[in-house]
């Protein structure tokens, strides 16, 4: 999609970008919003077995993994760009370091953290990623408004986040 709109909106794509970049986040932040409360709520009933701390670890693992999914998103579109302008090393150097940061936490803080340790692993890992990627990028969009014109055009790629929820909600379950 990027590389199309970057071959037919020329000078416009970094504005078009911007716009995209920020609809978009509107949208994931409100399905992370009700992706997470759900989880919160439905916790207790799927997993009325547990102890309240066991209860209280698996809350805390769904919002990790809530916040986990909207970065992973975001990294997503980073590497997008990054293929859009022909950079291929770079999305790989990302992927390097999400992982290469999620293992080192995890084997630091599991004797502490148990668990918990490996989803902080990966929400660190996807963090630093994502702010990497982002100074990666920098210049390669704008922060103005272009108008009702390419409203159309994110709203249907935005109708497809709602099956990534879908997938998320599973993934809380399991």
């Amino acid at each position: 999609h990027l590389v199309i709109m970057q071959s037919t909106l020329g000078g416009e794509y970094k504005g078009y970008l911007g716009y995209f970049i920020k609809q978009y986040n509107v949208y994931l932040c409100l399905l992370c919003l009700i992706g997470s409360g759900i989880s919160v709520f439905a916790i207790p009933f799927l997993y009325s077995n547990l102890s309240m701390l066991e209860i209280e670890e698996a809350r805390i693992l769904a919002l990790m993994a809530w916040l986990c999914f909207v970065g992973t998103v975001n990294q997503a579109v980073v590497i997008c760009v990054l293929n859009a302008k022909k950079e291929f090393f770079k999305p790989l150097l990302l992927s390097f370091f999400l992982y290469s940061s999620s293992i080192c936490i995890t084997v630091l803080f599991y004797d502490d953290l148990g668990i918990i340790s490996v989803a902080l692993g990966v929400l660190l890992g996807t963090a630093s990623t994502l702010a990497w990627g982002i100074y990666l990028i920098r210049g390669d969009f704008e922060w103005q408004f272009l108008g009702n014109g390419f409203k159309s055009v994110i709203t249907k790629y935005l109708r497809q986040l709602q099956f990534a929820m879908v997938a998320m909600l599973t993934f809380t379950v399991y």
